[in-house]
């Protein structure tokens, strides 16, 4: 089985009005409201309030940015050979369960490792006291 079967000749109806503001020029309206959604999500998830203009501003910009840098890292560590072929089989193992402890337990453990990751750098660069 190819590679190519898993990929749609057409787009899905539901991409149509995306498709149509792309080409209208609403590359710029798409953006801001991404942007206002990472924003808002990193609010409503982490219960971040900041408390002057300054921090709004800082937050407003950067928050964003500091989520796609971290979806963009964890893409990355899911790129590496062994955690790949760890992750295609447990998927090919649980894949007619829809709740597997396997699958707990790998991204529990997932999550441990990389917060580890995180955490050891954010140490080595010196921004926490050990």
């Amino acid at each position: 089985m190819s590679d190519d079967s898993l990929i749609p000749k057409e787009r899905p109806r539901y991409w149509r009005p995306l498709d149509r503001l792309l080409e209208g020029g609403g590359t710029a309206l798409v953006v801001a409201v991404l942007w206002a959604a990472f924003g808002l999500a990193i609010v409503l998830v982490y219960g971040l309030r900041p408390n002057s203009l300054g921090r709004w501003l800082l937050f407003v910009f950067l928050a964003p940015l500091v989520w796609i840098v971290g979806e963009a890292l964890v893409e990355g560590f899911h790129a590496i050979p062994f955690v790949k072929r760890a992750r295609s089989s447990i998927d090919e193992r649980t894949q007619n369960q829809s709740v597997s402890g396997t699958r707990i337990v790998y991204l529990l453990f997932e999550a441990i490792v990389l917060l580890t990751l995180f955490f050891t750098i954010i140490w080595v660069l010196g921004l926490v006291d050990p």
